[in-house]
Order: structure tokens, then C-alpha cells, then sequence
């Protein structure tokens, strides 16, 4: 497949000082095919053509687009072949993309520039050093073993490559372009090999400190070649290499991802060869909980890593014996919650997570008496041994594992047998219970499907029998949307492209204290906030923390908000999920209030919302309102705003004076001069000599209306993505300010009596 130059073609395309294109003839397959492209040297991508890609045309050849005044000399080609690859989703990605990067050198004192090709038809990575001094070399998808973002540089990936042992650290100029890279390079190795979802074995066994019997086969089941494994144990002997144990069993097919230990307790995570480059992010931790929360007796260790785009956390623990110790129990698991530190979020355990395992030798007992549980059990009456479960009476009053589920128990309590059989010791006559649990947390709409969960009674050397469950997890992959539409795309470095807006409106956020397991407990949880405000958490954001704010007290309204997000497909942002945190600057020692919204929004019309908030593990309130998804304004309609911001000065003054204005995050007032344009444009600056305007508000489609609820006079002026509040010095300024205002505005109540009435 030739290329060959055979004219200039800039008058025809019209394009900048800085573009150049050349015109190419280019045959493929016996015929012609017409490319006509754009190239923008300070930020080379591939801009939106002027004819339909593939579309055959005989009289006009298609183009090849260099780069002629850019400090490095970017090639830009896009093609048409019979053997064209196909990215996810069915469709032709016939492009060659090029990305400008650095890449970090030694200790990342050095950088050295570098042009990184990914063409899709031949998927292979064309690497070319823009001073000449070393020559162009490619390598091909399959040598690609592993693509990961840093956890510290936003702009920052590494790259493992077959036979090398070290990451080839990339920088790039944005994060955008960070994310489009990392999406073309998966669509280059078109990985699919995790499948939809993952396969994953969750076991937990209280060994009794006595050595385990040789085979596990019986508990573990390696025939069944599960995708993932994670094993929690108590009262290991410490003679014992349980981790060795639990490694020969599974064979060589499986590798070890990572163990942690706390005195007699251990948790591993281990997963199929196959998958292992498919594992990134893997953090370990542990938190004792023992006597004074310091000895290791008691705990919980955890095990968090992300299995391509899904993040999954298993945490193995053991909490306090005892029938009577409802509440210890109680307070174990709010201490591991709070302290348990597996990510650098603010967000706690249980609300991080596409998937929280919670699993051990949770120790709730049976209240019914012994008599009345073996009768039950000979009988398998499961449902009616299980109402005097102290877990589920627990849950059920919302003191324990708010949020989590656990499947049906359809198996004998797993603990107190005689060591050697599975008769039910009669020592001290203790009541058969359902010690060994495991229990699941998933976001709004992230389906965790459990094909299995009981008891192995082949394993008798402990007084404990394991218990396993079997789960199917959702996989996530990169958006490969991007790169299957590369070629209408924005330029990176302005505005954000084509990524779609999230917008939020009548969101209602309320608080309520959650009932105490422990003295003491409810001063530590956000409960009551005079000054609430949120902020939303989510890699494709935009910004990762844009907050709103409202000066409400328990309960607070937003009536409208808009995030940007850098992704401009609505098919893979419905996968996705939004965490949101409360705040409250006045109450900093407090769990914050958290939560997770779907983004699982059919077509453009808003979708009620309804996500419960938790702090410490409990619930705490609920967060209502609409989502939707939106188009983001396009450059022309950007470029129009930016005309008429323009033209404001031009406009006649209808009102203007000293006002206050509410700042960032309600932590203060600026005293800003305003000045209410003819044009319907409200611009503020920082003294009525200053030229250039902080901020000009387009009035229309607005509302304006007083507030006589606040200390001082203030009014709400609401306009499309944004809400202020300005105080004026007395209540006739305020009066003559929202007559001003309202005749641009749209037609509303006059104060937030007459809203309420």
C-alpha cells in the first residue's frame, strides 16, 4: 500500500498558517478511496473529514497529512483496505493516529521526545525520535502485555512490553490525550480474553490452629478453573505455609497476586497465567482489632486491585467470639471500615469498589437455643434456623454491613463440630451457628451474580467447616467508542472535544442519624450540616472534584448542575458509575456522608435517581433528583458565546453598584462591582476600574428570586450550569436589583416564601 505527493492542496482545504496537507494518490484493492483530512501541529489528531469514510471516488485521491511547521514531523494517514481490523463493537477502525509524548528516562530526570504511531490496520506501535538519532522502529500488538495509567501523574502510563522487565514510562501533554492513547493502544490489542465477566472463587475457613489436611480439593475445587481466587483464613498455625499449600494445590495455572498476614490470620488472592497482565492497581493492608484495637488476635486484612477496568476489594476478617458480643462484633467491623486503607480516596472501604468481598470468621451466633437449632437443621429448615441469626438480625436493623448482600443459606451452621467428624460438639453445649460468612457491595446497577455458596464438610481437621462462594463479576473495558470514531474528533487541547455532559437537577440531599451500636457513635458521622456541599469523583470527570454548594441546613437542594466528562459515548457511559461525597467545612472531624450514582441513562431524557448515603460503613441519609446525559456545547456554539461576550461592552448599562458575592465552597463573601447589561449579560469584576470582567452571566433562561430566609439580603439568581447568591446592603437594593434582573430573566417567584407557599 504506496503513497505518492503529487500536489499542494492548502487552498483547497483552507486550512491555518500552521497546517499543511499534501495530496496522495493511494490505490488499494484495484480501486480508489477518498481521505480528506485536517492535521493540527500543536495537538496532532485527526480532525473531522470532509467525506464519508471509504466513500469511492475515482476523480479524487485521498490524502496523506504531514506535519511541516510542527517542532516534530508528525505523519498523519488514514486508509482503506480489503483487510481493514475491526475494533470492538464490529466497526472498521481504519486509522493511523499519532500521539507526541515524552518518555521518561533513568529516575525520570530525563525526557526525551518521542512520536508514538498506533495504527490499527497492521496493529502495531511505530515508534519515531523526532531529532533522527535513533531509526524508526515498530512493535507489534501481541509483544503489548500490559497498558496502565499512574496512580500519582495524571499524564503519566507505563507500558510492559514481552521481555522486558521494566515499564516504559510515556508523559503526555493532557489527560485527555492520555486517555485516548490508552484507549487506541487496548483497541490495538483488541483484548478481549477476560471475557464479559470473571469468574471468582471466595473462601473463608477458621483452621482451628491444627495443620490442614494435605488435599483441599474438596474446598477449593482447581477442576472447575476459576478466573480469580481469594482465601481468608484464622488460627493458622504458624508452622504451617498455607500459602505454599494453597499454591501446589491450584498448580502451576494460577500465580499468586498478593498475601497478607496479621498474626494467625492470612488472605490470598490468586489468579489463572492467562489473566495476570490483566491484573494492575494491587494494594495491601491490615487492621487489628484486638485488645485496645493494637493486639492482632482479631482484625481484618484486605487485598484491593482492579481486574482491567473493575476494581475489586476482598477483605478477610476475624471479629470478636463470644455469643454475647453482639455490639464488639459491631464495632470490629466499623473499625476496619474506617481504618482499613486500601486506596488514597476519601472515600471509605465499603464505597470504593465495583465489588467489596467481606468475608472470615464473623462470629455472629444463633440466639435460638440449642435444642430447637439441631432440631431445625436435622430438618433442614434453613429459613427458620436463620431467624435468630444475630448477622441477619443485625443487618435488619441496620447496626451491621449496611449495603451488602449475602446469598441464601441452604447449608448446616459451619461451626461447632467435633475435630475428626461433622457431629456438633457438646462442649460447654455451645449452639450451632453460622460463624463463616461472606457478604458482597456493589454500586447501583453493577450486577454481581453468585452461582454457589455452602459448606464443604470433607475437610474435618478444624471445628470450623470452610465455606466458599463462587461469583460472576462484570468486567470493564477502556472506551473503545474513541477510537472507533477517531476520525471526527476534536482537537485534545481545546475545550474537551466531544466529551458529553452529565447533568444533575432537583438533587435533595438528607441526612439522618443511623442507629448507635456503640456509646458515642453518632457524634462521629455527619449528620447535621448547615453549610452542605458536594463534590463527585470519577476518572472520566472532567475535573475530578467540581463541587456545588447551598446554604441550607439538614436538608439541601441543587437545582441544577452540569459535570463534563471526556468521554463522548453515551453507550459507555451507561456502564459507568459517579461516587459522590458530602462535605461540610464546619463539621471536619465527622464521616462524610457517601454514595454511588448510576450513569444507566436511556436516550436524552432525564432519569429520577434515588442512592442511599453511607459513612462508617452505615447509612446515613439518601440523595434524590434526575440524571441525564447531554451534548456538550459544540466549538461553534462555544465560539458564538465567546461573540457575544465579546459584544457585552458594546451594550448600554442598565444597572450597576457594589454587591456581594458568595465564594468558592460558601467559605466567604467577595465584595465584586456588578454591572447589568442592555445585552442581558451580568458581568462582575474586582473594582469598577478594572477592564477586563471575572465572570460575564448570561441572564437568559434564567430565574432570579430573594431570599428572605438569610441573615442578610440576599437573592438567587439561577441560570443554565450555575446558581449565585449575591448580597446586597439592604432590602431596597435587594428590591431594586431583582426588578432589574427580571427583565431578562424568565418569569418566576418574586422570594423563597412565596417558592414554599
Amino acid at each position: 500500500m504506496g503513497f505518492q505527493t503529487i500536489g499542494d492542496a492548502r487552498s483547497f482545504l483552507k486550512l491555518p498558517p500552521y497546517m499543511s496537507i499534501s495530496r496522495t494518490r493511494h490505490r488499494s484493492g484495484g480501486r480508489w478511496a477518498t481521505i480528506d483530512d485536517e492535521v493540527d501541529h500543536h495537538s496532532p489528531r485527526l480532525l473531522e473529514p470532509r467525506s464519508p469514510r471509504g466513500q469511492l471516488a475515482a476523480s479524487q485521491p485521498p490524502f496523506e497529512v504531514k506535519s511541516v511547521a510542527a517542532p516534530t514531523d508528525v505523519i498523519l494517514t488514514r486508509r482503506v483496505a480489503p483487510d481493514v481490523g475491526h475494533g470492538f463493537g464490529g466497526k472498521n477502525c481504519d486509522v493511523c493516529l499519532p500521539f507526541v509524548v515524552e518518555k521518561v528516562v533513568g529516575r525520570g530526570t530525563r525526557k526525551k521526545p518521542l512520536v508514538i504511531e498506533v495504527d490499527f490496520p497492521g496493529r502495531t506501535l511505530r515508534y519515531r525520535y523526532p531529532d533522527g538519532r535513533k531509526p524508526t522502529f515498530q512493535r507489534p500488538h501481541h509483544t503489548l502485555l500490559q497498558v496502565l495509567r499512574s496512580h500519582v501523574n495524571e499524564k503519566k502510563l507505563k507500558l510492559l512490553w514481552s521481555g522486558r522487565e521494566k515499564f516504559e514510562r510515556l508523559l503526555l501533554p493532557s489527560r485527555e490525550q492520555l486517555e485516548r492513547f490508552y484507549e487506541a493502544a487496548w483497541a490495538v490489542r483488541r483484548d478481549r480474553g477476560g471475557g464479559d465477566s470473571v469468574e471468582v472463587f471466595v473462601g473463608t475457613w477458621n483452621m482451628g490452629n491444627a495443620p490442614p489436611q494435605k488435599c483441599l480439593s474438596p474446598w477449593l475445587q482447581p477442576e472447575a478453573n476459576y478466573d480469580l481466587y481469594a482465601i481468608s483464613a484464622q488460627e493458622v498455625n504458624s508452622e504451617t505455609d498455607l500459602f505454599k499449600l494453597v499454591q501446589a494445590q491450584l498448580g502451576e495455572d494460577y500465580v499468586m497476586v498478593a498475601t497478607q498476614s496479621l498474626m494467625m490470620m492470612r488472605l490470598m488472592v490468586l489468579v489463572r497465567r492467562e489473566h495476570r497482565h490483566r491484573i494492575s492497581g494491587v494494594t495491601t493492608g491490615s487492621v487489628p482489632t484486638g485488645i485496645g484495637n493494637v493486639i492482632g488476635n482479631k482484625g481484618g486484612l484486605g487485598i484491593a486491585l482492579k481486574f482491567i477496568e473493575t476494581s475489586l476489594c476482598f477483605v478477610g476478617s476475624h471479629l470478636a467470639a463470644r455469643d454475647e458480643r453482639v455490639y464488639a462484633r459491631n464495632e470490629n467491623y466499623r473499625t476496619i471500615v474506617n481504618h482499613l486503607r486500601l486506596t488514597d480516596s476519601s472515600f471509605d472501604l465499603t464505597n470504593h469498589f465495583h465489588a467489596l468481598f467481606f468475608f472470615g470468621d464473623l462470629n455472629y451466633r444463633i440466639n435460638t437455643g440449642r435444642a430447637e437449632v439441631l432440631r431445625l437443621i436435622a430438618a433442614e429448615r434453613w429459613d427458620e434456623l436463620c431467624e435468630g441469626d444475630q448477622l441477619l438480625i443485625e443487618r435488619k436493623h441496620k447496626r451491621c454491613f449496611a449495603g451488602f448482600t449475602e446469598p441464601p443459606i441452604r447449608f448446616a451452621p459451619s461451626y461447632r463440630y467435633n475435630r475428626g467428624d461433622r457431629t456438633y460438639s457438646e462442649e460447654k453445649m455451645r449452639t450451632p451457628s453460622y460463624c463463616d460468612r461472606i457478604l458482597c457491595k456493589t454500586p447501583p446497577n453493577f450486577n454481581v451474580e453468585c452461582h454457589a455458596y455452602a459448606s464443604c464438610d470433607q475437610l474435618t481437621t478444624s471445628d470450623h467447616s470452610p465455606v466458599f462462594g463462587v461469583y460472576s463479576v462484570p468486567l470493564l473495558y477502556p472506551d473503545m467508542h474513541m477510537v472507533q470514531e477517531m476520525a471526527v474528533t476534536r482537537n485534545l487541547e481545546q475545550g474537551f472535544g466531544m466529551g458529553l455532559d452529565v447533568m444533575l437537577t432537583d438533587v435533595t440531599l438528607t441526612l439522618v442519624p443511623p442507629p448507635p451500636f456503640s456509646p458515642g457513635f453518632a457524634a462521629t458521622v455527619l449528620v447535621k450540616s448547615p453549610s452542605p456541599y458536594l463534590s463527585f469523583h470519577a476518572p472520566f470527570l472532567a475535573s475530578q472534584s467540581p463541587t456545588i454548594t447551598v446554604p441550607r441546613t439538614t436538608t439541601a437542594t441543587w437545582s441544577y448542575h452540569q459535570l463534563h466528562t471526556i468521554s463522548p459515548s453515551r453507550a459507555w457511559l451507561a456502564n459507568q458509575h459517579m461516587w459522590i461525597l458530602v462535605h461540610d467545612s464546619a463539621a471536619k472531624d465527622s464521616a462524610s456522608p457517601q454514595g454511588v450514582i448510576s450513569l444507566d441513562v436511556k436516550g436524552t431524557e432525564p432519569r429520577p435517581f434515588r442512592i442511599k448515603l453511607f459513612a462508617s460503613g452505615l447509612r446515613v441519609g439518601k440523595l434524590t433528583g434526575s440524571v441525564a446525559i447531554a451534548e456538550s456545547p459544540t466549538k461553534h456554539e462555544r465560539q458564538e458565546e465567546d461573540i457575544e461576550a465579546e459584544s457585552t461592552q458594546e451594550a448600554a448599562t442598565v444597572k450597576q453598584g457594589y454587591l456581594s458575592k458568595e465564594g468558592h465552597n460558601r467559605k466567604s463573601w467577595k465584595r465584586r462591582w456588578f454591572v447589568l447589561y442592555s445585552s442581558g449579560t451580568l458581568s462582575y469584576y474586582s473594582s469598577p476600574s478594572a477592564r477586563a470582567a471575572l465572570n460575564d452571566v448570561r441572564l437568559r433562561n434564567g430565574t432570579v428570586m430573594a431570599l428572605e430566609s438569610m441573615k442578610r439580603p440576599t437573592l438567587k439568581l439561577e441560570v443554565p450550569r450555575r446558581v449565585f447568591y449575591i448580597a446586597t446592603t439592604d432590602q431596597q437594593e435587594l428590591a431594586s436589583w431583582v426588578d432589574a434582573l427580571s427583565r431578562f430573566t424568565q418569569p418566576g417567584n418574586g422570594s423563597d416564601a412565596a417558592a414554599s407557599s
